[in-house]
């Protein structure tokens, strides 16, 4: 695996757009240099042809990013339980259900995927992490946690954060995951598990400058985002009408402004499970 461009630097994302969109991409950012011939998987469909943006900022060439929404959570399966999803304590930072740690296993038997990303950031939330953890706690990535990619809106109880040291212990007890290692300091808010949310202005700022400085200041080339549904959309370009399902990813592209373009094919493909 690539090392980090700087040692001082502690820490070490997907339906697309029409291949003719990507190449006007390309030209509108101004490239220059030559860029590496690339096939797009795409695991997710857009939704709207409103979806395919245009790059806004100068760029020589984008990284890849997959976009992965968690493993359906017990929060999801609250209503077949008989549980009141927006009030139910037992739901507080919700782990994820035996359906989505299936789903979430299954990205660990994804060729592409293991085999081209380099680096996962993930949520705090325990049902984002456990999903990374599942998905590529057997791969050579690291796994660092950004706490700017909890999930946006409601205040039901699977979105309250917890204290770090309870939710690796669960994850630790639904999956052995001794020896491995998961930075989860290198971003904590010294408030931390206090959410001061400001807002979703300031929050689509942070989220913004996420992807910043995952281009500008991280060597890595392909890189797996593991978060929330109404995250992704923000996320991406004019990405209000996607409807990101739990542990599908989504192919797009990254440019040095941290905008985020959906990638350059349209037609929905399954995982390359061997």
């Amino acid at each position: 695996m690539k090392k980090n461009r700087k040692k001082a630097r502690s820490l070490k994302q997907s339906p697309s757009n029409p291949s003719t969109q990507a190449s006007a991409a390309a030209s509108s950012c101004g490239s220059t240099s030559k860029e590496r011939t690339r096939v797009l998987p795409n695991y997710m469909t857009p939704t709207k042809a409103s979806l395919r943006g245009t790059p806004k900022c100068k760029s020589s060439r984008p990284k890849l990013l997959y976009l992965i929404r968690h493993g359906e959570s017990l929060g999801q399966t609250a209503k077949r339980r008989g549980l009141n999803r927006k009030t139910d304590p037992s739901l507080l930072d919700a782990g994820l259900s035996p359906t989505g740690m299936r789903q979430a296993g299954k990205l660990a038997k994804d060729k592409r995927l293991q085999e081209d990303v380099e680096l996962v950031i993930s949520s705090p939330l325990t049902r984002a992490l456990h999903t990374a953890v599942l998905g590529f706690g057997q791969s050579r990535c690291d796994i660092v946690v950004h706490y700017d990619l909890c999930e946006l809106g409601s205040r039901v109880p699977e979105n309250t954060a917890r204290k770090m040291q309870h939710v690796l212990k669960d994850i630790k007890e639904a999956r052995g995951s001794d020896g491995l290692a998961i930075d989860y300091t290198s971003f904590m808010p010294a408030t931390w598990p206090v959410d001061n949310y400001a807002g979703k202005a300031s929050r689509s700022n942070s989220i913004r400058r996420v992807m910043q400085y995952l281009y500008e200041e991280r060597e890595e080339e392909t890189i797996a985002i593991v978060c929330h549904f109404h995250v992704i959309r923000e996320i991406v370009d004019e990405g209000g009408s996607l409807r990101p399902e739990n542990a599908n990813p989504i192919v797009c592209k990254l440019y040095p402004c941290g905008q985020v373009i959906l990638g350059n094919n349209n037609v929905a493909i399954p995982m390359d499970i061997g």
